[in-house]
């Protein structure tokens, strides 16, 4: 089962910003009712995305009003939204001396 904030590292995974329309449009197109529903939640989705999954995540904004995001390390991400680092990172022993 794929948790809510994890179903928009799809979307956000060109090298280039996304709209917030293109974001919902996206999931219209998907016919993701939960996530149409629910983008007034984008904030706490992408909050948990960057807490959970190590997405860095920038807002581009016109003054105050936020009209576009940017995933900045897609290359961290497979085409599935996947995590590549949380693989690597399991039986990797830190040097402390």
């Amino acid at each position: 089962m794929t948790v809510a904030f994890e179903k928009l590292i799809p979307v956000l995974r060109s090298k280039n910003p996304v709209t917030l329309q293109e974001i919902q449009k996206y999931f219209e197109d998907r016919n993701d009712e939960q996530m149409v529903r629910t983008m007034y939640r984008i904030s706490a989705n992408l909050y948990c995305l960057k807490k959970f999954k190590g997405a860095i995540v920038k807002a581009h904004k016109q003054g105050k009003r936020i009209i576009a995001y940017q995933l900045i390390n897609y290359q961290d991400y497979d085409e599935n939204g996947n995590w590549l680092k949380e693989k690597g990172n399991k039986n990797e022993k830190s040097s402390s001396s």
